[in-house]
């Protein structure tokens, strides 16, 4: 259901001005080796953990796993996120601003990137309870959760985007990670 998400996205977006899809592209790559490095490769390392405490019914130790698990995660990327809110125009014109890509190709991607990543520590407590309902064997909850934020993001997508134009879309996103985690860490 996340795949769907993005190309909701897309395609929402190309109602919007000239550019606002490669903006949300190249943003999302952006965000993505955040996500790749430290969301996923923690959420991958964790598995093995939280798999034995629950195979030996030891759910207080997998509740403390998991938040240890958070704090240390956030220790990370609370300051990862605070750094790219005020550094992400500069980053985005070091790594791309040369030929085609210009300031307004800069501004736009660096204002995408920044939504993004208001949602990322919050990501990584939603992609860390996800493992959580995996080793469960709860997966039916994952997708009513993820089917429901299809609609949440549409909704989300039309209301920001009316403000924010592509911004709002990525912001969006960080807002359907911010309900979907709630949900999610309120039913765990």
């Amino acid at each position: 259901f996340g795949h769907i998400n993005v190309v909701i996205d897309q395609m929402m977006a190309s109602t919007l001005s000239a550019g606002s899809i490669a903006a949300l592209h190249y943003a999302t790559r952006l965000h993505s080796i955040a996500t790749q490095l430290f969301i996923i490769v923690v959420s991958k390392a964790v598995l093995p953990f939280f798999s034995q405490q629950v195979a030996t019914k030891d759910f207080e130790a997998l509740k403390e796993t998991y938040y240890l698990t958070i704090k240390r995660m956030l220790c990370v990327l609370v300051p990862l996120s605070v750094g790219i809110i005020f550094l992400g125009k500069p980053l985005v014109q070091f790594v791309f601003q040369r030929g085609a890509f210009s300031t307004h190709s800069t501004a736009a991607t660096a204002g995408a990137w920044i939504a993004y990543t208001i949602g990322l520590p919050v990501q990584a407590i939603g992609i860390l309870a996800a493992k959580i309902y995996n080793v469960l064997q709860k997966n039916t909850i994952l997708m009513y959760v993820a089917g429901a934020s299809i609609g949440l993001n549409i909704f989300f997508n039309w209301t920001f985007m009316k403000i924010w134009g592509h911004i709002g879309i990525a912001l969006s996103t960080s807002g359907v990670y911010f309900v979907t985690t709630g949900v999610l860490f309120y039913i765990l």
